[in-house]
């Protein structure tokens, strides 16, 4: 019996490309619901943005608020009954 086989070049180049294939769905899910809203929730976080108005630049603005809201404070010392009795302080709790 005599078998045929591809150049070593080919078989890989047909390998590389059946890999990435293979990827892309993964990938595209990937970049769509995962990396991008994370890119735009932290480009959004340093801006003032309400729905029908463009964003303006605030810089840290909105996390010297935060830092100063008592009640944020108050909930980073005290985690929700739901962590348990024993799940100690937040981190960022004073």
């Amino acid at each position: 019996m005599s078998m045929t086989h591809k150049p070593a070049g080919k078989l890989r180049r047909a390998d590389d490309i059946a890999a990435y294939l293979l990827l892309a769905p993964f990938l595209l899910f990937l970049l769509a619901f995962i990396v991008y809203p994370v890119i735009q929730n932290l480009y959004y976080s340093f801006t003032n943005y309400n729905l029908g108005r463009a964003p303006s630049w605030i810089g840290l603005r909105n996390y010297t608020r935060l830092m100063g809201d008592e009640v944020f404070q108050f909930r980073c010392a005290r985690p929700s009954r739901s962590t348990g009795p024993r799940a100690g302080r937040a981190p960022c709790a004073r």
